[in-house]
Order: C-alpha cells, then structure tokens, then sequence
C-alpha cells in the first residue's frame, strides 16, 4: 500500500513502463518509486482510490505545497496547482484524478491553513489563499471549478475560512495594530497621571527632620585572593561567615571570610559563571553561566571528595543564567536568564514549576522578598524594567520603567515593602511597593558610570552600591545624600552583598578579588 504521495515533478524513465516523461515520486510500502502521470492514473483506475490513500495525510499536503521539502514556502499558484492537480473526481472529463476523503473534507491543508496566523505574515496558510484568489479568475481555474465536487471550493473565501476567522477575531471595524498600539499608549498615560495624583511629597522632604548620619569609617578588613579572573557573583552562607563566589575562569569557590581559607572549589564546564547561591540550610551551593543551566552542589566536611560527581542540573534555560537564588528552603530555587524569562524549579526532581514571561529583553537579575512568608520577587532586566512577580501565579503584580538603561542589580528593602535598583544609568533608585511609584534617586553630577550591584545595610537606612569606576558608594536611604565614598578595588565592582547578621559585607570585583568591608 501507498504511504503519501509527492508531486514534485521531475523528468526521467518510469520505474512502471520505462519511458522518459515527466514523474511523480510515490511511495509504495515506504519504498519511493517515480511513476509518469500514466502510470499514477492507472493504478487508480485498476486499484481502486486506497492503492495511493486518502489526500487527508498532512505530511503529504506540506510534502506538495513544500514542493518535496516539508520545510519549504509555498509560491504563487500552488492552491490552483493543487485543485487542477489532486481534485479532479476519477472519470471527470475522461481524466482520472487522486481521490478526496468521504465528504471531499481535507483536514491536512485545514490544518495548514489555520497555521498562518501563527507563523506571522507571509505564512504557508495565508499564502495559499493569496493564490486561490489570484488564481480564481483564469480559465484553468474555472474549469477546474467546474469539475470539483460541491464539498470542495476554489473560492478564496472557503479555503481558508479558519485563517480569516483567526485573523480578524476580537477586532472591531476600523481598527488595525497601529490604533491598538495607541490605544495602548494612552492607557499608560492615564495610569502615570493616577499615579502622579498619589505623588504628594517626596521622600528627602519627610526626612528633613531626621537626624543625619554621624562620620563613620569603614575600610577592607580581609580580601580574599585565588580567582584567575574576574569575580562575577557571591553570595553569603545564613552561618554569618562563609561566602561562596564565582569567576570568568570557570571556578567556583567556597571561602571562609574570617580566614581568608578556600573550603571547596569546583571547576565548571564553562567559563563566565555569572550566578552562584547559597542553599539556607548551608549545606548546598548553585551555580551557573554560560551553559544554560544552573547547577546545585551539595557541600560536605570531606574536602578531598569530588564535589563535581555529586552535581545535580536542576534549571535549563535556552540562553545564559544570569541570576539564581534559593528560596526560603533548599528545595525550591530561582532563575533568571538572557532568555528573558525567570523560572522556578523543583531542586530534587529538576521539575519547572512555574515560569515568568514578561521581560522583553535578558533578565540580568532577581531578588527574593525577605517574609518568611513572602511569595513575591522582584527583577530586572535590559529592557530598563524592575518587575514583581507572585511565584504561585506566575504573574507581573507590579512594574516599573523609570531607567534609562539596563538594570544590573535590584535588591528588596529589609521590610519587603520596597525594593532599589542599579542601572547602567549611573543611578541608583528606591520604588515604593505600597505607593506603586518611584519614591527617591540617588546619583551626582559627578557619577557617570554605571552601578553594577546594590544592597541594604540592616537597618534600611545605607545603601552601598558597586560602580564601574571600581569604587563603592555609600548613600542615606532617606535623604537621598551620598554619605561615603569606598575605594580599594583596581577594576569595575561586579557584586557586593551586606552580610546576613549586617555587621560588614563583601564586594567582588574585575581585579579577581573579593573584599571584606567593615
């Protein structure tokens, strides 16, 4: 029996009657032979139409419109080819043809058809009926129209029924993208003024009456050395003393702060780990970068044991991992990646479970609310929008774009109840989650290079922020005031942490080194 039949014509000997005429390939028990028109008819005509099967078989209808190739685009005249060709009722005008199902219904070129929409402009469906109706006035056309069963028409308002459905479903008369997207733009517009109705007075004005900061030193108490190239990442164990970090050379390393001692160090498959975690109980690491995956480690006193037999793959991304982060226990984590998207994931089975689509550009970085009971977190990406996302929902419940260029760095305030940002802007900036709207900017004249990391003192009231001119700056949350300036780092600071207990933190750089403020 026939499997599918292809009607990419070629010119050669018959494999059935060995003279040179132009040949369909047609597969006979999954063997492909190439028969002339002749031959094809003839078996028709002697085997009834199951010698070659129904037409109702997709894979052939994409084989004929592909022209052989599945993949291929449809052109001009293919629908009229199509009807001329594989329509025609046996007996019609002395000319036998490939027979239709029962009820002359084509499910495969249905199917096809309604796929246009998805496939955007110029799609295979939409193309066809481009065709059938450019084609429908020439006489070949109305004879083979003639020559159809009722069933099956060559008006193009039949055969691509469910495209035209699609295509114009929920639009209204006279509106197009462009009036949506206008439309669109006035309704951001009225949201912003409503906003505005709320903005009654600033933060640095409530603050006025507030005590300022006292001088206070603070100076590099220890500065941990063995990275072979840049520090992207770190993070700090819930113990107050252990800190984890990762490099461009493809290393992850364990240190303790108070020694300066290396406890573990893995080697990854690629080079750029751009995220690392700590698991809360202490006993676990995760880490990834350039491999699309984030990897979770477990940690044990034995350090002669091969951490890197022990490596679990828990997330997979379609682009680089640029932020990951454990949630309030060691089974569930975090992602973030270039491929726009954040996810949570089952730690012990590697299970998705749920994904977070709204960024329209890499997502460069996340951060958990801080309630134990906190299902919220914020993130931040190239497209200059910090975003909060509910986990168990998966959806955005608030966002933000008041920056001018990528986010590098988002962090929540120590109440949960607001969260800053550092952007290649050369600001940083504090959002308000309860007055849904920016509430203070910290920057000078002065600072023209970008803030790579930010995070909270303890209390809420500094905000230390990593820059690309390898200092570290502190500011006055409430005043908005820059209250200190901390250098030591030869080259851009890529990440800086407040310790869990708020007593010194730790601030990696492009110098290779990490160190410890206090």
């Amino acid at each position: 029996m026939c499997d599918q039949t292809f009607l990419a014509v070629v010119f050669g000997p018959c494999d059935k009657c060995s003279k040179e005429k132009p040949l369909r390939a047609v597969y006979i028990k999954s063997e492909q032979l190439s028969y002339c028109s002749l031959c094809v008819e003839m078996g028709l005509q002697t085997s009834g139409p199951n010698k070659f099967g129904h037409l109702a078989e997709t894979a052939f209808w994409h084989a004929f419109l592909g022209r052989g190739s599945p993949g291929a685009a449809p052109r001009a005249g293919d629908a009229q080819q199509l009807a001329l060709t594989c329509c025609r009722p046996a007996g019609a005008g002395g000319q036998a043809g490939l027979s239709l199902p029962p009820g002359g219904a084509v499910p495969g070129l249905r199917a096809l058809g309604s796929a246009g929409p998805q496939q955007g402009r110029g799609g295979a469906g939409s193309r066809v009926a481009e065709a059938a109706g450019a084609s429908a006035a020439s006489p070949r056309a109305r004879r083979a129209k003639e020559l159809l069963p009722p069933s099956l028409s060559l008006s193009p308002v039949s055969l691509p029924a469910s495209l035209a459905k699609m295509a114009t479903e929920g639009l209204h008369e006279n509106e197009t993208l462009a009036s949506l997207k206008t439309e669109a733009e006035s309704l951001k517009g009225k949201l912003e003024e409503e906003r505005a109705k709320l903005h009654d007075v600033e933060l640095h004005q409530v603050a006025e009456r507030v005590e300022a900061l006292g001088q206070f030193v603070m100076k590099t108490r220890r500065t941990l050395k063995g990275h072979g190239n840049k520090v992207l990442c770190m993070d700090w164990c819930k113990d107050k003393r252990r800190i984890v970090s990762s490099s461009q050379d493809g290393k992850v390393i364990v240190w303790d702060s108070f020694t300066t001692n290396k406890e573990h160090a893995v080697t990854m498959p690629c080079t750029w780990v751009m995220a690392c975690a700590y698991a809360p109980s202490g006993c676990a690491i995760a880490c990834g970068g350039l491999d699309n995956k984030c990897s979770v480690y477990p940690l044990t006193f034995d350090k002669n044991e091969n951490m890197a037999a022990k490596k679990k793959s828990v997330a997979m991304h379609t682009n680089y991992l640029s932020a990951c982060s454990f949630t309030n226990s060691d089974m569930q984590i975090l992602t973030a990646s270039g491929d726009g998207t954040c996810a949570l994931w089952d730690v012990e089975s590697g299970q998705l479970l749920q994904s977070f689509h709204g960024h329209g550009a890499d997502v460069l970085c996340l951060d958990l609310a801080p309630s134990e009971t906190g299902n919220t977190f914020v993130s931040g990406g190239c497209d200059k929008k910090a975003m909060v996302w509910d986990m168990r929902s998966g959806q955005c419940i608030q966002s933000f774009e008041t920056h001018d260029s990528d986010i590098n760095s988002v962090r929540y305030y120590p109440s949960g109840d607001a969260f800053a940002s550092g952007s290649d802007d050369a600001t940083c900036r504090l959002y308000d989650l309860r007055a849904d709207r920016e509430v203070a900017i910290y920057s000078k004249e002065s600072i023209i290079f970008g803030a790579s990391s930010v995070d909270f003192s303890l209390s809420g009231r500094l905000l230390f922020a990593g820059y690309n001119d390898y200092t570290i700056n502190v500011w006055d949350v409430l005043k908005g005031s820059r209250v200190s300036i901390l250098f030591g780092h030869e080259n851009r600071v890529s990440t800086l942490r407040v310790s869990p207990d708020g007593t010194a933190f730790c601030s990696g750089s492009w110098d290779h080194t990490l160190r410890i403020w206090a």
